[in-house]
């Protein structure tokens, strides 16, 4: 199919869910402290960066005012690849994969709730939740080690002991003696 008719395609999809719309900002309802590491990595605050990877040199908005994407030089194509692989339907061994991860997050839940109190087990999965979340931004840095890496070392004050927590995630040398600490090996004992 052509470019054009692709991108017809694709943003009346994106229309229909209402991802086109710049109005709604969700930067602007965080807590400061988050924000500020937003906007350091680029998000503007439109809905669609909530589904997929945003453009650093093109805001989503631009795709949606422009009469022709495709002629102004935007990357349309990449856009259209994105949002395929986003909303493309699941394999039967990603759901079984999500299932089966939910029903570990239930289980261990409840077995930390009845041993501990719901307090307990409320606390340690919302430290869950802010390891994962700064994670997802690590992640969503870039796509490549370096970029991560830089948006890593440029965490904001306000979230350094979850850098320093999850650091250790992003540095090869520490996966090769990983498995040794472990173990007990002789690096452990240094």
């Amino acid at each position: 199919m052509p470019l054009h008719e692709r991108w017809n395609l694709c943003r009346g999809f994106l229309v229909n869910k209402g991802l086109h719309r710049s109005t709604s900002n969700w930067l602007e309802e965080l807590p400061e402290q988050f924000r500020a590491s937003f906007k350091a990595s680029q998000y503007r605050g439109e809905p669609l960066e909530l589904q997929i990877l945003r453009f650093k040199e093109a805001s989503f908005a631009e795709f949606f005012d422009s009469p022709d994407p495709i002629a102004k030089g935007l990357p349309v194509a990449e856009l259209i690849v994105r949002v395929a692989e986003r909303y493309a339907q699941p394999t039967n061994q990603q759901l079984k994969a999500r299932l089966l991860m939910a029903a570990t997050f239930q289980r261990a839940f409840q077995t930390l709730e009845s041993i501990q109190g719901m307090d307990f087990a409320a606390r340690i999965f919302g430290t869950y939740k802010e390891f994962y979340d700064y994670l997802m931004r690590v992640q969503n840095a870039g796509t490549t080690l370096e970029s991560k890496l830089q948006r890593l070392l440029s965490t904001p004050p306000a979230e350094l002991k979850l850098r320093y927590a999850c650091e250790w995630l992003l540095d090869k040398k520490c996966w090769y003696e990983l498995p040794n600490l472990i173990g007990g090996g002789a690096s452990a004992r240094k």
